[in-house]
């Protein structure tokens, strides 16, 4: 009870330190105010307890870092600088064969597309791990030496802060660079150096908190404030995990209360005797299991998670990889702007533009910047549907709504459970391809609706929409005067003018089908490209994502399997 209400893991209330207690170890971290123990004489109590390394602070299974938001930012930082510095190099690439379009050499593109997929794995992993590894150094919740912090500084300032002020080249050759921080004069290209150097410099402010936290965060004058201590002795990880700690204890005071409140009932109704209080004990549980409550909606997620009463009362926990994603998501607003700019500024549409008089290029500006509107809005969206469809997913695994255990597909979950590690790139790169298609097919049906000469043709096509609207909407009154006079739910009360009206209005419905399908195809193209940045829900059913020994859709199903790691190996919470 007395650990509910500290900012302190649940493996520092176990043992009472964030270190390893092995023998002879335990006096010397009393000393240096890492252990707390009530008396000096209950040292020798205390069980020797090896910690086995687990590389802490780049554990994104079970969250054991120090902070969430360092984490955030620092895969932020890594995308930047790869988008400024490695990606799409002004058209040159490393390892260009050089293929001739003009014949078919269907080999030479193979070997193109094995090369460069491979340089993109090589840049990647060669260069995002160590940045990684080298800036997560000290980022554990346990207890870290200040020199490893700040051997950690070093790495935003060489991978993100001195490519902003320095040219250098690796793997230098005529076709292209391993690496270049070259400049390029290109609009798109200074965002992402100014952002790059942007993030990196607050991944530095944010690694020296760290560093000023081991230093002086023992002091009293940090722990005589609470306030002061939260921000400057307590780490965002610990916080959220006492969090949950406080979840548990309010779930099972709330399950005290509802058990009194039955037993009160029962002793209310109750005259006979106490094997038949708890009879009607019995019986008004059984009636108040029958009461739901309404949780997992868009806008009361986001106001608990406002008022904090999703961690404190709810215990629900976000994994780094989610928050990662949702802030990548975010970033792409900045880059949905640059697509566009450079979709303006390309010949195709300055040649366009050139064409038609000056008081006409609204015509032109319009659907772009249309298009650009709707691109934004679809990804903003998508965003803040995620925090929602999370929690709802914890809760229906934790109330059975999503089966587990008993379920004979639940194997699906238990196996390739590093899976996860794809989470992180579906949210960033099916966002951006959900905002560009949708963009470009609002930018392409206002472009054809103002264009002079299809407005003929827009205009039969909206006329003959329109007669289909009013076509359907007599329908509806007459059957709804129809089905009102002859039928009873199931039943008719005229059987023979009922099969009259069926012939009447199935031969009407071979006409008006022909419509419905063209409209049916049109909204599932449209859910289908929405759905491609939603790997949180799954779009089709699970018959229909099955075409033989073909699955159609698995991220879904890699959501899920983050999400009950998580609740298996993550913070420990029972609902």
């Amino acid at each position: 009870i007395e650990n509910e209400d500290s900012f302190t893991t649940n493996y520092h209330d176990v043992f009472k330190t964030y270190k390893s207690t092995k023998e002879g170890d335990v006096k010397n971290l009393i000393a240096n105010r890492l252990m707390t123990v009530e008396k000096v004489d209950d040292v020798d109590d205390i069980r020797p307890v090896q910690r086995v390394f687990t590389f802490p602070s780049i554990d994104y299974t079970a969250d054991t870092f120090r902070s969430k938001g360092f984490v955030v930012l620092l895969w932020v930082t890594w995308i930047l600088s790869y988008f400024a510095y490695l990606f799409d190099r002004d058209g040159k690439r490393l390892g260009d064969l050089n293929c001739d379009e003009s014949e078919p050499n269907f080999g030479c593109f193979i070997l193109q597309g094995l090369i460069n997929w491979s340089i993109i794995m090589l840049q990647l992993t060669l260069i995002g791990t160590p940045f990684i590894l080298w800036a997560s150094v000290g980022n554990s919740v346990y207890q870290t030496h200040p020199l490893l912090i700040t051997f950690g500084i070093i790495s935003p300032v060489v991978f993100a802060i001195l490519p902003y002020f320095n040219t250098f080249k690796v793997i230098h050759t005529e076709d292209g660079d391993f690496i270049s921080t070259e400049k390029v004069d290109d609009a798109r290209k200074q965002m992402l150096y100014n952002l790059a150097f942007i993030c990196g410099t607050f991944l530095v402010v944010a690694s020296s908190r760290n560093l000023l936290q081991r230093l002086v965060g023992q002091h009293d004058f940090w722990k005589n404030n609470k306030w002061l201590r939260m921000m400057m002795s307590v780490p965002g990880a610990i916080v959220l995990e006492s969090n949950i700690k406080k979840a548990a204890s309010f779930k099972v005071n709330q399950l005290v209360r509802n058990a009194r409140a039955i037993h009160k009932i029962a002793e209310y109704e109750s005259t006979e005797g106490y094997e038949t209080l708890l009879s009607r004990a019995l019986l008004s549980f059984e009636k108040a299991s029958e009461r739901r409550e309404d949780f997992g909606g868009f806008f009361s997620t986001w106001k608990r998670l406002f008022s904090g009463k999703l961690f404190s009362e709810d215990g629900i926990w976000f994994t780094a990889r989610l928050i990662s994603g949702n802030v990548g998501q975010l970033t792409l607003c900045v880059f949905l702007i640059s697509f566009f700019v450079n979709l303006q500024r390309s010949d195709f549409f300055q040649n366009e533009l050139s064409k038609v008089a000056e008081s006409e290029k609204w015509r032109l500006m319009a659907p772009l910047r249309y298009g650009l509107a709707v691109s934004e809005i679809t990804i903003i969206i998508i965003t803040l549907n995620y925090v929602p469809s999370t929690t709802r997913t914890v809760l229906l695994f934790r109330s059975g709504g999503i089966p587990s255990l008993h379920d004979a597909r639940f194997w699906k979950l238990r196996v390739a459970v590093d899976q996860a590690s794809l989470l992180f790139g579906t949210l960033f790169w099916g966002s951006l391809y959900t905002a560009i298609l949708i963009g470009l097919f609002s930018m392409v049906f206002l472009a054809i609706i103002l264009n002079k000469e299809l407005a003929p043709q827009v205009l039969n096509i909206f006329a003959s929409f329109l007669g289909l609207v009013i076509t359907v909407i007599l329908k509806i009154l007459v059957l709804m005067i129809m089905r009102r006079k002859y039928h009873r739910g199931y039943y008719r009360t005229n059987p023979a003018k009922a099969n009259l009206l069926g012939i009447i209005i199935e031969s009407w419905n071979l006409g008006l089908t022909t419509q419905y399908m063209i409209i049916r195809c049109l909204k599932l193209l449209l859910a289908a490209t929405l759905f491609i940045g939603r790997v949180d829900v799954p779009f089709l059913t699970e018959d229909a994502n099955n075409l033989g020994l073909l699955e159609i859709d698995h991220f879904p199903l890699v959501f899920r399997k983050v999400r009950l790691t998580l609740q298996l190996i993550g913070p420990c919470f029972c609902d």
